[in-house]
C-alpha cells in the first residue's frame, strides 16, 4: 500500500493509524447518509418582526463574532439619520453603529428585499452585544430590533492542530491547519521546500491518493505549489465544495501526483465542521467616473450576476443610463445594452429599467423602434432594483442584472478585458420614456468589469440653493395672409427651451419655425399659410424623419399612437416632408439667458444634400379650425407648440358721430383697414365685449412710398441687395399684398422698384443675396413669369406652371439693416439714410447676365428662388426701333390714303 512510500520506519505507526481512521471513515460514509452542504448564512439569530416602523423586514445571521448577514432587508429609507445599531444595554442608543455593506456609517439608503454582509468596526465584536437594531439616532427612534439570546454560540473557526509528518517529507509542517469557514482553511507558518515534482493542495475521502482532488493555491492557480518558508498561506475551495461535506471532504493536505506521495494530511471530522462561519463570496467594487462631480459608476461581479450602482447628481425626472455599447470595439449608442434609472418626479419613488437602443431616435412603442424598453421589444425585464435614495443632492441607485439573460434584446457583459460602454444623463418624457440625452459619452470609453480599481473620489452634491433655470422669452410670430414659414429641426434647449416653455420633457429636439426655437404662431380663419419644412423625408432613418403636420394633439406623434389615441385626434393639416436640416452646436443652452444668444451659437446643417429641398405645406385655415391647435411631428411627439386661431378683425364703417370708446379685447390679431371717410374718427378697434357692444375706429391711411422705376440702359448693370421689406410703406403698400415680413430685394439700393427694359437688350445683375445654403437668408436671384416667386418652395404641379427666363444666380450676402420703424418716414429716402448696408469684406457678387428676347412678355418679375414675395415687375418694350417702325407704318398709311382720291 502506499503507506510503505514513507521514510524512516518511524511513521508507521501514525501512518497505519490515520490509514484505519480513513478507512473506518470510508465504510461509515458508504452505509450513511452524506450531511448536506450548508443552506443557511450562518446562525440564526432572529428577525424584525412585524412590530416596526419605515417597514424595516427581515432576519439576522450570525457569520462569527464581527459579522452579520441580515436575509430579505426592507428599509423605506425616509429616515434621515438611520443606521445599523448594535445595542450594548435595554437602553434605546446605548451601543454602537455598525457600517453598511459597504462599510459605511452613513445613513441608510432604502433597501427592497436585500440580502447584506455586514461587518463590526475594527477593534469591535459582538460579545457583549444585546440586540442589532435599526435605529435612528437624530429623533432617537427603534424601527426594529432583534434579540440577542443569552449565552449565543456564535459561528467560529476550528483547529486542526499541526500538520506535517514525522520525519519531514520535503520538510512540508505547519504549526497549525484552522477551518475559516465552510470554504477555506488557513495553514499557519506554513513550510515546504518547493522541490517537489508536482506537489499540490489535495482533498477527498480517506487518505490523499491520486483519485482525489485538487485545490488551487491562493494565487488562484492549479500550478504546482511554491516553496513557503513560514508563510500564512488561505486555500480556497472552488464554490462548488463545502467543507462541510463529509461525503467529499474528509481530509486537507499536500500530494505530489507526479510521486504519487502524500507530503502530509489531516483528517476532518463531522465535529470539527460543526458551528464554523459560513463562506460569504467577497464582493469588492470596482469604480470609475463618467463625469467629472456629477455621475460615478460602480461594479462588482456576484457569480453569474453583476450589481451596477449609479451615483448621480441629476434632478428629479432626469436618467442616468448605463450598459454595454452597440459595438465590441467603440461606444456607439445604437445596439447599446443599457439600465435606466431615475427617481419618478410625480411619485418620487425609484424605477430602474431594461433598455435596448436599436435606433437614435424617440420610442415608438406600437413598433418597438427607438430606444424603447426591452419589454416593448419583445423582450424580457432583466434588471431588479435593489434600492435608491437622494441624499445631499445624490442620487444614489443599486441594481442587479445578469452576465448573460439569454435575452435577445440583451448582450452579454464580458468580466475580463475592456469593454466599450455606453452611457447619458437625460429626461425622462410624459410617456414615461427616455428622452433624448443632453449629456453622453464622448469618444470611447471602456470598463473592465473584472478590475476592482476604484478611482472615484466622493461624490458631493451641490451647495446653497441652485439659481432658477427661466425659460427663454420667445417672441410670437404673427405671420400675414400668404406668408411663408420655415420649420427647420433644432436642439430642445432643455429647461431654458422646450421643457421650460410647454412645460414638460421632449424628445432633445423640436421645431424651430423661422430660426426660433418652438414660438406661439397667431393665425387667422380663411387666410392661407405655407410652410417649407426641413424635417427629413428618408423613413428608414427614423432619427431624421419628422413629417410636419397641424393637429389638436399637444404631443403629436400620430404615427406612434395607438388606434384609441387616434380616435381623439383631428389632424387639420396632412403631414408633409422635405430634406433634413437641423441647428446644431455642443453648449450647454441652461447657461444662455436668452435664446438669441444661444442661437448664435448654432449653425444649419444639411448633412444628405448641397440642395436640400424642402416640403411644402399649404394650409388654407377653415372656419371651424378650433382656436389653439398645435405645429408637431407625425412620427415623434412632443416637438412642437401652440398656433392661436382667431377670426378676421374688419372695421366697420365710421358713422358720424365719433367714439371714443376703447377696446374691450386683448385679441392680438392682425386688422384690416378700411378705405377712409369723409369724416375722421378717432374710436379704437372694433372688438366685442362682455355684453356684447362694439366700438368703431378708422385706422389713419398709411401711403405707400413713391418709387422712381428704373430705366437701365440695354447693357445696364444693377446690384442686388437684401433689405427690410418696409411694411405698409414698402413691400406691402407697393405690391398690395403682404410679403414675407422681413426681407425684400432692393435694386441699386432702392426697394423694390419697377425696371423697365427693352427686348433685345442684355442687363446685368450683381447679386448679393446669400451664397450658402446651410445658412439664413439664403436667395438664389432669378426671374420668372410668377408674381410670388420662390420656385423651389412650391409644389410640383405649380413648378411646371411657372415659366423661368434665366437660372437662379447666387452670390455673397449683403443687406441693408436698421431698428427704426419704416411707417415714421414720408418717404423712402429719408427711411434710406437710417440703413447701413452690412457686407463682408470682399464680398463676391453672383453675375446674372439677361439677354431679353422678342419672346419675352410685357410684364416678368425678379424673385428669390428660394422664397416667394421678395421681388417685384419687370416692364418689357420692344424699344426705340419698335416705335420708328411702327411710326412709319401709320404715316405709309395715312399719305397712301390721302392720295387715293387723286388717283383714282
Amino acid at each position: 500500500m502506499e503507506g510503505r512510500t514513507f521514510r524512516p520506519n518511524g511513521l508507521q505507526l501514525r501512518f497505519h493509524r490515520t490509514f484505519f481512521m480513513a478507512w473506518l471513515t470510508k465504510f461509515v460514509v458508504f452505509f450513511a447518509v452524506a450531511p448536506a452542504v450548508q443552506s443557511q448564512p450562518g446562525v440564526l439569530i432572529g428577525s424584525f418582526g412585524s412590530q416596526t416602523l419605515h417597514g424595516v423586514a427581515g432576519e439576522i445571521y450570525a457569520i462569527n463574532q464581527t459579522a452579520l448577514y441580515v436575509k430579505g432587508f426592507l428599509y423605506d429609507g425616509a429616515a434621515p439619520d438611520a443606521h445599523f445599531f448594535a445595542g450594548t444595554s435595554d437602553t434605546p442608543g446605548e451601543g454602537f453603529v455598525i457600517p453598511d455593506e459597504n462599510g459605511l456609517t452613513s445613513p441608510l439608503l432604502s433597501y427592497s428585499n436585500e440580502d447584506l454582509l455586514i461587518r463590526l468596526s475594527a477593534g469591535t465584536t459582538l460579545e457583549n452585544v444585546t440586540s442589532i437594531s435599526v435605529y435612528c439616532i437624530s429623533f432617537r427612534a427603534l424601527f426594529g430590533s432583534v434579540m440577542i439570546p443569552a449565552n449565543f454560540d456564535y459561528p467560529a473557526p476550528r483547529s486542526l492542530g499541526e500538520f506535517g509528518f514525522s520525519p519531514r517529507v520535503h520538510n512540508t509542517h505547519a504549526d497549525d491547519v484552522i477551518i475559516l469557514n465552510t470554504r477555506q482553511f488557513r495553514f499557519v507558518n506554513l513550510v515546504y521546500d518547493g522541490r517537489g515534482p508536482a506537489a499540490y493542495f489535495w482533498t477527498g475521502l480517506g487518505t490523499p491518493d491520486r483519485n482525489d482532488r485538487q485545490i488551487s493555491h491562493p494565487l488562484g492557480s492549479l500550478g504546482i505549489l511554491p516553496r513557503y518558508n513560514g508563510d500564512d498561506v488561505v486555500v480556497t475551495f472552488p464554490p462548488d465544495l463545502s467543507i462541510t461535506d463529509t461525503s467529499s471532504v474528509q481530509f486537507i493536505g499536500i500530494w505530489c501526483v507526479a510521486a504519487r506521495q502524500n507530503f502530509g494530511h489531516l483528517l476532518i471530522t463531522a465535529e470539527d465542521v460543526a458551528n464554523i462561519p459560513t463562506y460569504i463570496e467577497p464582493i469588492t467594487e470596482g469604480c470609475m467616473v463618467l463625469l467629472d462631480e456629477e455621475f460615478h459608476i460602480s461594479w462588482a461581479v456576484m457569480g453569474d450576476k453583476i450589481r451596477l450602482t449609479f451615483r448621480g447628481v441629476v434632478n428629479s425626472g432626469e436618467y442616468l443610463a448605463f450598459g454595454v455599447s452597440g459595438s465590441d470595439s467603440i461606444t456607439q449608442m445604437v445596439g447599446s445594452d443599457v439600465t435606466v434609472v431615475w427617481m419618478d418626479s410625480e411619485t418620487n419613488q425609484p424605477r430602474a429599467v431594461d433598455y435596448s437602443l436599436n435606433a437614435y431616435s424617440q420610442c415608438e412603442p406600437n413598433t418597438g423602434r427607438g430606444a424603447c424598453p426591452d419589454v416593448v421589444q419583445g423582450g424580457s425585464e432583466d434588471v431588479t432594483l435593489v434600492r435608491a435614495k437622494v441624499r445631499d443632492g445624490v442620487t444614489v441607485f443599486v441594481i442587479e442584472r445578469p452576465l448573460s439573460s439569454g435575452d435577445q434584446t440583451d448582450r452579454t457583459i464580458p468580466i475580463t478585458g475592456d469593454v466599450p460602454i455606453s452611457w447619458g444623463i437625460g429626461g425622462i418624457n410624459p410617456t414615461g420614456h427616455v428622452a433624448k440625452h443632453h449629456t453622453r459619452a464622448t469618444g470611447t470609453v471602456t470598463v473592465n468589469f473584472g478590475s476592482t480599481d476604484n478611482s472615484c473620489p466622493e461624490l458631493v452634491g451641490p451647495t446653497g440653493t441652485p439659481a432658477p433655470i427661466d425659460p427663454w422669452v420667445i417672441q410670437p410670430l404673427y405671420p400675414a395672409n400668404n406668408s411663408v414659414m420655415t420649420a427647420h429641426i433644432g436642439p430642445a434647449g432643455r429647461r431654458r427651451g422646450y421643457q421650460g416653455i410647454v412645460g414638460q420633457i421632449g424628445w432633445g429636439f423640436t421645431w424651430y419655425i423661422n430660426e426660433t426655437i418652438i414660438p406661439e404662431i397667431y393665425v387667422e380663419r380663411g387666410n392661407t399659410y405655407t410652410f417649407q419644412v426641413y424635417g427629413g423625408d428618408d423613413e428608414s432613418f427614423r432619427g431624421t424623419y419628422h413629417p410636419f403636420y397641424i393637429s389638436n394633439s399637444r404631443d403629436g406623434g400620430y404615427d406612434q399612437k395607438t388606434p384609441d389615441e387616434r380616435v381623439n385626434e383631428t389632424i387639420y393639416a396632412s403631414p408633409v416632408e422635405g430634406a433634413f436640416c437641423e441647428f446644431v452646436g455642443d453648449d450647454d443652452p441652461e447657461q444662455y439667458a436668452t435664446f438669441e444668444e444661444y442661437r448664435a451659437t448654432l449653425t444649419l446643417n444639411c448633412p444628405t444634400t448641397a440642395n436640400p429641398q424642402p416640403g411644402v405645406l399649404r394650409w388654407t385655415v377653415a372656419e371651424d379650425t378650433p382656436d389653439t391647435v398645435y405645429y408637431q411631428c407625425y412620427q415623434h411627439r412632443f416637438f412642437g407648440w401652440e398656433i392661436h386661431v382667431t377670426d378676421p378683425q374688419t372695421t366697420p364703417e365710421p358713422t358720424s358721430t365719433a367714439s371714443t370708446d376703447a377696446p374691450t379685447s386683448n385679441s392680438t390679431d392682425p386688422q384690416t383697414t378700411p378705405e377712409p371717410t369723409s369724416t375722421a374718427s378717432t374710436d379704437a378697434p372694433t372688438s366685442s365685449n362682455a355684453t356684447g357692444s362694439t366700438s368703431s375706429t378708422v385706422v389713419p391711411t398709411v401711403d405707400a412710398w413713391v418709387i422712381e422705376p428704373l430705366y437701365p440702359e440695354r447693357d445696364g448693370v444693377m446690384t442686388v441687395n437684401l433689405g427690410p421689406d418696409g411694411g405698409r410703406k414698402g413691400y406691402q403698400g407697393i405690391v398690395g399684398e403682404d410679403g414675407r415680413g422681413d426681407l425684400v430685394w432692393y435694386i441699386n439700393g432702392t426697394i423694390i422698384p419697377e425696371i423697365h427694359v427693352e427686348r433685345g437688350g442684355t442687363y446685368k445683375f450683381l447679386v448679393y443675396g446669400g451664397d450658402d445654403v446651410m445658412s439664413s437668408p439664403f436667395h438664389p436671384f432669378y426671374i420668372t413669369d410668377s408674381p410670388d416667386g420662390g420656385f423651389i418652395s412650391k409644389v410640383s404641379a405649380k413648378r411646371k406652371a411657372e415659366k423661368l427666363y434665366t437660372d437662379p444666380v447666387e452670390g455673397a450676402l449683403c443687406k441693408y439693416i436698421g431698428k427704426e420703424t419704416p411707417d415714421r418716414f414720408a418717404t423712402f429716402e429719408d427711411y434710406k439714410g437710417t440703413l447701413q448696408l452690412d457686407c463682408p469684406q470682399n464680398a463676391t457678387a453672383g453675375v446674372l447676365e439677361w439677354t431679353v428676347t422678342k419672346e419675352t412678355p410685357d410684364t416678368v418679375y425678379y424673385q428669390s428662388y428660394q422664397q416667394p414675395y421678395l421681388g417685384w415687375k419687370i416692364h418689357v418694350t420692344s424699344g426705340c426701333s419698335g416705335i420708328i417702325i411702327s411710326s412709319w407704318i401709320a404715316l405709309t398709311a395715312l399719305v397712301v390714303g390721302s392720295a387715293l382720291p387723286y388717283l383714282q
